[in-house]
């Protein structure tokens, strides 16, 4: 589920922040109240956050993948074992 930021319009409730953050499901209602303080509230755009992790081989391997590693024009190498020349992607004759 990601996570919402709300802001109260008004002051915030005494153990209110001006800023929440709201586990929510996609597609759901926007909140119009604050859960706490139950004054009004509206949902901010924020800026995505969140990191990619770069998975060595030995990780891909365990979790069912492989990685293919560009080792000359035409040639890949699956984990440590060349693969054939693919002649398409050559321009040898």
């Amino acid at each position: 589920m990601p996570i919402y930021v709300y802001e109260h319009i008004t002051e915030p409730g005494d153990d209110c922040e001006k800023e929440i953050e709201i586990y929510q499901e996609f597609g759901s209602d926007h909140l119009e109240k604050c859960p706490k303080c139950k004054r009004k509230i509206r949902r901010i755009i924020v800026s995505a956050n969140f990191s990619v992790d770069r998975l060595s081989g030995t990780a891909l391997k365990d979790k069912g993948f492989t990685k293919l590693v560009r080792r000359d024009k035409g040639t890949y190498e699956v984990e440590g074992t060349p693969l054939k020349k693919n002649p398409a992607l050559t321009n040898d004759p």
